[in-house]
């Protein structure tokens, strides 16, 4: 079976990659006059339309055929091609929200995660897979970059509607095993003011992680950041504190936290505004927390 190597033929690779045909696409994959690489009119090739499609079956077709070409010593499949968008297939992965397609990419040894590939639009493999709480692929890219390229591992990453370094955005959406795992030595700058710098580092509104995780609830984030000493003094633009907006949301369990620490390094945290605090809290005890965790 002869293919022919026309855009306006459906019965090509991309087509079948891009519908989850996976008997097809190994039945495509035999023929010695296929396109690995061929792209569309958008530059996609067939890997990261699978990727997009969250097929993740087809992926792992498709990487099998990414060992090397001897007569022409390439790979025949390349994982890290760009489309005229900027995707990679593991943008592709992330941004149709398939943490298992991304996961069997991060298992190919060329995978770009930022290394060299730039990204457009202030997007970052680490702060997508952050901010959706994808803690096995977080872990890999992670992992990646420590040993390649660690200034990375603290590069803000720009969402839809958010904006933040890693730390940040997994902090505001709660998931706590990322946080966690963000906060390990060998993911922290080296230095103690470098490292202060970035659990600190101001975000949306000028928000910090811990006034993120503060103000949703998310009690456990919260401790693991006050074991970093994350900074309670430090204000939003619109001059809210951590404590004040756990107070204001009702979150029991972190206003008990905030107050446990602010008790154990009186100088570090707590609102100047005591009789205001004081009363709300008191209220507070009747609201309970909102975090779920």
């Amino acid at each position: 079976m002869a293919v022919v190597k026309t855009e306006g033929n459906p019965f090509n690779l991309r087509t079948a990659a891009s519908h989850g045909h996976a008997d097809l696409v190994e039945l495509l994959l035999d023929e010695k006059d296929v396109e690995f690489d061929g792209v569309d009119d958008r530059g996609r090739t067939p890997l990261i339309l699978a990727a997009s499609g969250g097929h993740v079956e087809v992926v792992e077709l498709l990487l099998e055929f990414a060992q090397i070409d001897y007569k022409n010593s390439t790979p025949r499949v390349k994982v890290n091609l760009t489309a005229e968008d900027g995707s990679t297939a593991l943008r592709a992965a992330l941004a149709a929200d398939s943490a298992e397609v991304a996961e069997v990419l991060l298992r190919e040894p060329d995978i770009d995660v930022g290394v060299t590939v730039t990204y457009a639009e202030e997007w970052t493999p680490l702060g997508a897979a952050s901010l959706a709480g994808y803690l096995k692929v977080a872990k890999a890219i992670a992992k990646k970059l420590a040993a390649s390229k660690p200034e990375a591992l603290f590069e803000k990453h720009r969402g839809e509607s958010v904006q933040g370094t890693p730390l940040y955005l997994a902090s505001d959406g709660g998931h706590t095993k990322v946080v966690k795992l963000l906060l390990k030595d060998e993911y922290l700058p080296a230095a103690a003011d470098q490292k202060a710098n970035y659990i600190n580092e101001t975000s949306m509104g000028g928000r910090t992680a811990l006034l993120a995780a503060a103000t949703n609830g998310h009690a456990d984030v919260v401790d693991l950041l006050l074991q970093k000493e994350a900074n309670m003094n430090l204000q939003s633009s619109d001059g809210m504190t951590p404590l004040r907006a756990a107070i204001i949301g009702g979150h029991t369990n972190v206003v008990k936290l905030l107050f446990a620490q602010n008790r154990k390094y009186p100088g570090r945290g707590g609102d100047d505004d005591s009789e205001g605090t004081g009363g709300a809290s008191e209220g507070s005890g009747a609201g309970g927390d909102e975090a779920g965790e």
